[in-house]
């Protein structure tokens, strides 16, 4: 059986035609389910970038535009760059009245470097699709001298741990690679990584990190919505997800009236542009 963080890795460093396809057939589950970041970390964003009113940004994997949205609110100029058509256009309708935000489907990859030309780069839930090798580089020629890289996360809302132990022996039966219980512990450890990365490159200096654990109820239908845009489960055969959603249904229902008590993190890392 394939371990869990070799799956990630593989799902990661899948080709760029795979890329702007991999999230094409739940972009709209994606916009509905996913998390919304935290009006504080966006707050805590901009202070510790010092952006000023009309700063120019580029973004790194907008999918749909949910942090896209909380930016444009504020007034910037947004360059957004995402692999999907589906999500593209989902996230043009959302900014539809912001004439400022110009929604590229392109992958950073094949985006053409404009240098010194943004204030901030952002990346939400979105860096470590980024495959290119040179990329903390890339970043760092087309920030403006002491532009800045922003990376939010928000990781996916997991029952809590009496719920998965509930849950445990539909996955040892029919997802055995997803069962093990991640944990916000886990989570946090993995995207600390990230944030190690980048400074480690040396194009980028650490100005101002925060996380906040944010504790929620979710209705079911939504959790297994949730689910369906993850890409340990949109990597599964698709007789095996509809045989396991469909258990995980009858499961929370019947246990948890469809109730069910989750956490998850949401984290801000900001780096400066070296030199």
């Amino acid at each position: 059986m394939q371990s869990f963080d070799r799956l990630l890795q593989d799902i990661y460093e899948k080709s760029l035609t795979e890329k702007r396809s991999w999230y094409s057939n739940v972009a709209a589950a994606y916009d509905r389910a996913r998390p919304r970041y935290p009006n504080r970390l966006i707050s805590r964003a901009v202070e510790a970038a010092q952006l000023s009113p009309g700063a120019n940004l580029l973004e790194i994997g907008c999918g749909p535009g949910i942090a896209t949205l909380s930016f444009a609110r504020l007034g910037f100029a947004m360059t957004c760059l995402e692999p999907s058509a589906a999500a593209c256009e989902i996230a043009r309708d959302r900014t539809r009245d912001f004439p400022n935000v110009a929604i590229a489907n392109s992958t950073f990859e094949e985006w053409e470097i404009v240098p010194e030309h943004f204030d901030a780069a952002i990346a939400a839930t979105s860096w470590h699709w980024v495959s290119d090798p040179d990329k903390h580089h890339k970043i760092r020629t087309t920030l403006k001298p002491h532009g800045t890289l922003i990376l939010l996360w928000n990781t996916p809302p997991e029952p809590i741990a009496e719920i998965h132990a509930q849950l445990q022996d539909i996955y040892d039966r029919l997802a055995p690679e997803l069962a093990n219980f991640a944990g916000l512990d886990r989570h946090a450890s993995h995207i600390a990584t990230f944030g190690t990365e980048v400074k480690a490159s040396g194009c980028f200096e650490a100005i101002a990190s925060e996380e906040i654990a944010i504790p929620e109820t979710i209705h079911g239908d939504r959790y297994l919505d949730l689910l369906s845009t993850l890409s340990p489960y949109i990597a599964l055969d698709e007789s095996v997800r509809t045989g396991l959603f469909g258990e995980l249904s009858d499961r929370l229902t019947n246990r948890f009236q469809n109730a069910i008590a989750t956490e998850r993190l949401s984290i801000l890392q900001v780096f400066r542009k070296a030199g």
